[in-house]
């Protein structure tokens, strides 16, 4: 009977001793990361009316001519060339510091942290006003730019996944989008590079004379 009761305490003192003879080689404080590179992870999709996605090479010259055209509304002008973004954009970087705290450029302090599911949200107290930006309050980005205690909007916004310990993926969105009315009066230009996602949903509320690269 003795044996059989002294086998599993050893068997689990050993376990213990050699779990904490184990070394954890923990980040040294405070850690810097830097923007490395820009990686394409997907082709430029156009879609018009009802989320019609049009085909890159059949329809060539009219998406160069939506892609290229400027825009006027009133007495509004929009420089609105669809430009990819080149390797010198967002040379940024992020610093982690051992008490929680996160800054951007290590002047801006990341003042809201949200984690949904794989990713983590970090935004900064810089903000717009809702009335400013209308596509920001609408559903186009996957991860909304939540509101503050005064109506407005995050402005410095950051989607990030880690699939390791020493890599961090920023997810880089470039879009244009080009909205009308049912008269067919041109309502909205809005274009632009935003470290979020787009959400799939919203390509289906296209309407008839609307385009979105």
């Amino acid at each position: 009977m003795m044996k059989t009761c002294l086998y599993p305490i050893l068997l689990l003192l050993t376990g213990f001793l050699a779990a904490c003879d184990k070394k954890e080689e923990l980040p040294v404080y405070p850690v810097k990361m830097t923007f490395d590179r820009i990686e394409p992870t997907s082709e430029m999709r156009v879609f018009t009316s009802g989320g019609t996605k049009l085909d890159n090479r059949s329809n060539v010259a009219a998406i160069t001519g939506f892609l290229d055209r400027y825009y006027v509304i009133g007495t509004t002008s929009y420089n609105s060339r669809f430009t990819e973004p080149g390797e010198s954009y967002g040379k940024a970087n992020f610093t982690f510091y051992g008490d929680g705290r996160i800054a951007y450029s290590a002047v801006t302090e990341i003042t809201d942290v949200t984690r949904i599911d794989d990713v983590m949200l970090l935004q900064a107290p810089f903000t717009n006003k809702v009335e400013d930006d209308p596509l920001a309050t609408s559903n186009f980005f996957k991860y909304p730019f939540n509101p503050t205690q005064d109506g407005r909007r995050y402005y410095i916004h950051y989607v990030i996944r880690s699939d390791e310990q020493s890599k961090l993926e920023v997810p880089l969105l470039y879009y244009k989008l080009v909205r009308y009315n049912e008269n067919g009066k041109l309502t909205s230009v809005d274009f632009g590079t935003v470290r979020n996602e787009l959400n799939e949903a919203f390509i289906k509320t296209l309407g008839k004379n609307d385009t979105l690269a």
